[in-house]
């Protein structure tokens, strides 16, 4: 979704107003119990309504989680049995650019997504033949 609100304001507000149409669960139990005053604050913009979202369901536990998962990630591991290469950095990459923001590239991130590779690749990718990820 933050693909599409990208595309302007009017996209962001209508995203963000669509949304809770959709949820299911915990989400629409946390929408439905909502103030009226919130629901209207976060259905004024999609940065507002991640906001909400963020703050209600991807608290420190949550982060802590996706932490242990992006440590511990390995090549066609468990449920990834049939993963290319490309889709193992690119699920690195994902768990990445929202554990770690503040270093979308460079030595550091792409260190820390190599971390886990097969050692067996380390002579094709590495952070000198990879100085950077895009």
């Amino acid at each position: 979704m933050s693909k599409l609100a990208d595309l302007g304001l009017r996209m962001q507000s209508g995203l963000a107003q669509w949304a809770p149409t959709k949820w299911s669960g915990r989400a629409l139990s946390w929408w439905d119990t909502l103030p009226s005053r919130d629901r209207q604050y976060f259905s004024g913009g999609w940065n507002r309504m991640l906001l909400g979202i963020r703050t209600q369901f991807l608290n420190d536990n949550w982060v802590k989680g996706r932490l242990f998962e992006f440590e511990e990630m390995k090549f066609r591991q468990k449920n990834h049995d049939d993963e290319l290469p490309l889709d193992f950095l690119q699920r690195r990459i994902r768990y990445h650019s929202f554990l770690y923001p503040e270093d979308s590239d460079g030595a550091i991130a792409v260190s820390r997504i190599l971390r886990t590779k097969p050692t067996e690749w380390d002579s094709i990718l590495n952070e000198v033949t990879c100085p950077s990820l895009f």
